[in-house]
Formats: C-alpha cells, structure tokens, sequence
C-alpha cells in the first residue's frame, strides 16, 4: 500500500520534477561511488595504488579522501614518496584541499591547480656507498617508511631505464601551494617549526622535474642535527627556482647546478655540541660545547654559485676537547662578497685559552688567532675548491714553562721548574696540497729547569723560518732558524757557572714524527766558551792539562749535524774551533750503548779520544795528520 502510494504520488509530478529527482539521485549515487572509489581498497586506496606503478620511483597514500564537488578533494594523512639513483624523499600532508584536473587523469596525471595544505613535512636523503654507512653517519639521517635500512647505492649495473614506448609511470603536477609546514628534514639537518610555502613543481619520473618559483618564509623553527640543538629562533626568507631538466644523468651534489635562488635568514646558535657528529663520522674523539650566539645569513644562489654572499657569527665560550686537554674561547667569523667577486673569508678566535683539565691556570692563552682567506664564488655542484689559508697569531703567552712536563714522558729526565713564554707565529696554508709555511718567534724568560743534581736557567729566544708543513702527518722543513741563550746559570755540588751565552743557527732541519729517524738538524754555534763542558760533562782522566787549559779559553766556533729517534741520537761532522784548538769527531747513543771517536788538535800535538759504552781511551797522535771523520758541507768549512 505504502509503495503503491509512494509511485503513484511521483507518477503525478510534472515531468521536469521527475527528470530533475532522477538527475539528483544519479549524481548523489555518483557522488557516493566515486568517494567509495577514493577510499577502498584491501590495504590502501584503490586511487593511490593505481598511481603508484612503480612503488620505488613514485609512491602515493593517504588515510581518507573525499569531494562534494568533484574537482576539489579533501585529503587527510598523504603521503608522496619518491627514489632515484642519487637520493630517497618523502612529502607528508596532515590535511590539503585539492583543485583537481580531472581530464589530466586520462593522460596518466595526477594534476592540482591548487593546493591548501596544513601540517606539511619534507624529507631527504642521499644516497650513500655501503662501506661509509656507520651507524654514527645515518643516525641523524630522517627515516622514510617503506623504505627499510640506509640509504645504500646500489651495487651493479644502474636500473636500465623504461623505453618511452612502454612508459606508465605517472606525473605529478602541482601548482598555486599555499602550505603551512611543520618540518624540513634534509640529510642531517632537522628543522622543526613554522613555514609558510608558496610555489609550484613537476615531476614525471625518470624523465622531467621543474621546481617553483617556490618561496618559503620561516617565522620561527629550529635545527637539531640528531638530538643536539644547533639553531633556534630561526626566521627569515628562501626562495628556490629549478629550471626544467632531465634527472637522470646528476650524481650526487651535481644536482645544485640546476638550483637557483635566494636566502635571508636570521638565527641564534644554541649550542656547537651538535658537531661531534662530524668528528665522530671521521674516527675523531673530539668534542665541543657551548658557542651560544647569533648568526645572519644572505645570499644568491645561480645555478648552484652563491654569489653574492654575506654569513656573520658571533659565538662566545666554544669549548673543544680532546682527551684532558680543551680550548675555549670566543669566535666571531664573516664572509662577505659582491655579485662575481672572490669570498673574503675572516674568523677571529679571541681571546682563547688552551688547559688541561682541572688545571688552575691555562696553558696557553691569547688575545686573538686570526684566520683569513679568498676563495672564489662557491659552486655547490662541485668539491670543495683549493682554500689558501692565512693564519696570524699576534702573541699569545704560555704563563707557566711546568706545562711543559705534561707533554714529555713520565720517564724523561728533564723537568722544568719555572718560567714563562710568549710565542707570535704567521703561516700560509693550503688545503689542496695540505702543506703550510710561515715563520714562528719564541721567547723563554726565567726558565729554571734541572736533570737530577744539575740544574740550569736562564732565556732563550728562539726566530725560524718553516719552509714546509705537511698537514697531513706533521712533517716539517725549516729553512732557518736562530736560537739565542742568554744569561744562562748551571750548577750541581761541584760546580758553578753563571752569564753564559751561545747563538745556534740551523740549516736544513727536518721533523718526521713518524719516522725513524725523527730529528735532522744540521747546525753551527758561537758559544762564550767550554766552561759548561769541561764542568759538567764526565771527565777524561787522561786528557792533557794543556787540552784543558785551550777549552777554558775563550769563544767556541763549533757546527755539525744531530739525528735522533725515539732512543737513540747520533752527533756527525762536529768540528769545534777555541783559540788554538780545534776538535772534530763524532758520537752515537742508541739506549745504553755508547760510541764515539774525537780528535783534539793543538799544533803541533793531536790526540785521539775513542769512548765505547762507559771506556774512554786516549792516544798521543804527535803531529801526524788524521783524515777528516766526515766531509761537511761547504756552509760548515767557515766554521772552521
């Protein structure tokens, strides 16, 4: 009855009614297929598995979808992740409002005309060779769902690519984005807060990708890179432009080379602990702390060429360690250039303190060491360019010489008592063949130092001039160097002397800490006189009274050549002249065992000393004529 009511009371409507009733029903029937369509599937979206052919280059998700109007859907929870040779992404959409193309569909194109989004994030990483991917270099590094383990390169052959006649890959078209963004994760470096983002971009995959104009404006947020706060308060403007290009043939960094924009950005620095990541990736136990400041940021970006660029930071209390030494201080730095100008690069660490741990009293500190260089246009598409390096270190003071009983071994003889020194070094450096050159002045005043019973004081300055530097293993050259003692005191329970001087000049000196042979100075000295050798040294019961009596005498001209190791020294081509005397031989010491060979002249009378172990033997040589040990070089004959 009810039914039969119900058809006969449509049947009496005018007929547009009925034709306008059934055009209803059929789009509220549609309407209601197409949100089932958009929503159904047995583990995702029918929708997003249709677009997602090929899960490793382009994969789409999302929890719920849903449209009134048929080109603008709703959509909560979406997720858009891609791969490629060089690196694995992710957007993440909390909740978007899409004007949608529905005829792009037809052509295998998800096209939006616009978006309004909230809740964004974007995440990126590279791609990595297996052997650098420690678990200490991916940790910070942003995880993808669905894309289990590091971001490994592949091993083999690369993945053929898709013949245009079977590819049915989608495209991904996006314009008008007006985006509210709560995280930007890029390799290590984590941004969390709030972006506002204006732009556009396209990519078919494994054929075309354009970016932009895109701009983003930060109002706050801040950079962590793994747990460790970096940035904070962060604020400011980038803007970003990538042209049209094919992305397959870039590897790795070559890919900025199609970037082009602009930065302006201002930020406080909350910490420099977060860059024990980069010492730890490389097998280094440094740490760091502190370095709270600011910092400013503004730049252009050309094809991947910052130019101009203007970078300024202010941090004080950085704090370096490594092991129960640390260095603290306070670091201002700048860049600076003009469009197609070289980058003047400056850093200024001061004033700075280096101390041992729990010590009173600082080692070594400064007002300022100045570092400068120019470089050219920086291309982020390319290595790091060849930096030349000036250091400058105006003075700084070492206020307690003890210091120096920390840095030679338990067992070493030699131990200071007091004194101070100043030291003023400049150096240029290279990091392209990692050598360096310069010149260093040392000053040591009140030095008081002893070796068992015999103690000695006095000043030393010390002028050289560093040929070469190798900065990878500490080798070093010196052209030159000049070594004053002055007002030098020795003494032990036998003897006493006082105000005695020498000048050392050194030639074609060489430090190799990794070799065997460690120490090769070839030298020559002006000394007042052999008081300290005749004084102090073990006597020769056997040396002549009159042999004595010469080397108490006046100004000693001595030169010869030292090498030395880890435990043994050998003295070679030692001539020494004093009035009427002249001495030459040479001496070994390697652990215990001792050896040597001298002679001592006094025209017209020699004599031969040989000392093996702790025997000392002397011969009478008469007026016979002995041949030179060793020839020395031509600059030692004029110490003669």
């Amino acid at each position: 009855m009810r039914k039969g009511f119900s058809g006969l009371t449509l049947a009496r409507l005018p007929r547009w009614s009925r034709v306008a009733a059934l055009a209803v029903s059929s789009l509220a029937g549609c309407l209601i297929i197409s949100n089932l369509a958009l929503n159904l599937g047995k583990t995702r979206p029918f929708l997003a598995s249709l677009i997602s052919v090929s899960p490793q280059s382009i994969n789409v998700d999302y929890q719920r979808a849903w449209f009134i109007w048929p080109s603008i859907v709703h959509v909560r929870q979406l997720r858009i992740r891609g791969s490629d040779a060089n690196v694995q992404w992710q957007v993440e959409i909390d909740t978007a409002r899409l004007t949608v193309d529905l005829t792009a569909l037809l052509r295998r194109e998800f096209h939006a005309t616009q978006v309004l989004a909230q809740g964004v994030g974007f995440r990126l990483r590279q791609k990595m060779d297996a052997h650098a991917a420690s678990s200490d270099r991916c940790g910070p590094l942003p995880s993808i769902p669905g894309i289990e383990g590091p971001p490994f390169i592949e091993d083999g052959p690369p993945e053929p690519d898709i013949p245009e006649a079977q590819y049915n890959l989608w495209s991904i078209h996006i314009e008008n984005v007006d985006a509210m963004a709560r995280q930007l994760w890029v390799d290590e470096f984590h941004f969390e807060g709030v972006a506002h983002i204006n732009g556009a971009f396209f990519l078919r995959p494994k054929r075309w990708l354009w970016v932009g104009p895109a701009r983003a404006r930060l109002t706050s947020g801040s950079v962590v890179i793994g747990t460790e706060p970096l940035l904070d308060k962060m604020s400011g403007t980038v803007n970003c432009t990538v042209p049209p290009f094919d992305p397959r043939p870039p590897n790795g960094m070559e890919f900025f080379r199609f970037i082009s924009g602009a930065f302006d950005l201002d930020t406080r620095v909350t910490s420099v602990r977060a860059f024990d990541y980069y010492t730890r990736i490389r097998g280094n136990s440094t740490t760091f702390d502190g370095g709270n400041g600011a910092g400013h940021l503004d730049g252009t970006l050309r094809s991947g060429v910052l130019s101009p660029l203007h970078l300024s930071l202010d941090m004080s209390e950085i704090r370096a360690q490594k092991g129960t030494w640390f260095a603290l201080g306070h670091l201002g730095a700048t860049a600076k250039s003009g469009p197609e100008e070289h980058i003047a690069w400056i850093a200024n660490w001061g004033p700075f303190a280096l101390r041992q741990a729990d010590a009173k009293q600082a080692a070594l500190r400064g007002s300022k060491l100045c570092l400068s260089a120019n470089t050219e246009p920086l291309d982020l598409s390319k290595p790091a360019p060849d930096i030349a390096i000036h250091v400058e270190l105006p003075s700084a003071q070492i206020p307690d010489l003890r210091v120096a009983n920390l840095l030679t071994s338990t067992g070493s003889a030699i131990r200071v008592d007091g004194g101070w020194a100043s030291i003023a070094a400049d150096f240029h450096a290279s990091t392209g063949t990692s050598r360096a050159q310069g010149a260093i002045a040392v000053s040591a005043e009140a030095i008081s130092a002893h070796n068992g019973n015999f103690h000695f004081g006095g000043r030393v300055q010390v002028k050289a001039h560093v040929a070469r530097v190798n900065l990878d293993n500490g080798d070093t050259d010196l052209s030159g160097a000049a070594i004053e003692v002055r007002e030098l005191a020795l003494r032990d329970a036998n003897a006493f002397v006082s105000n005695w001087w020498s000048n050392i000049e050194l030639y074609e000196s060489r430090l190799r800490l990794s070799q065997r042979t460690q120490v090769d100075v070839t030298w020559t000295a002006q000394l007042k006189n052999a008081t300290p050798v005749l004084a102090f040294s073990k006597r020769v019961p056997s040396v002549p009274g009159w042999i004595t009596r010469f080397l108490a005498g006046g100004t000693v001209e001595a030169a010869g050549r030292l090498q030395a190791g880890k435990a043994w020294f050998e003295l070679s081509r030692i001539r020494a002249h004093t009035g009427l005397l002249d001495v030459e031989g040479h001496l070994r010491e390697h652990g215990e065992a001792k050896s040597g060979v001298f002679r001592l002249s006094a025209a017209p009378f020699s004599i031969g000393i040989e000392i093996k172990n702790d025997e000392t033997n002397v011969v009478l040589l008469g007026n016979v004529v002995e041949p030179l040990l060793e020839t020395p070089p031509d600059h030692l004959a004029s110490a003669h």
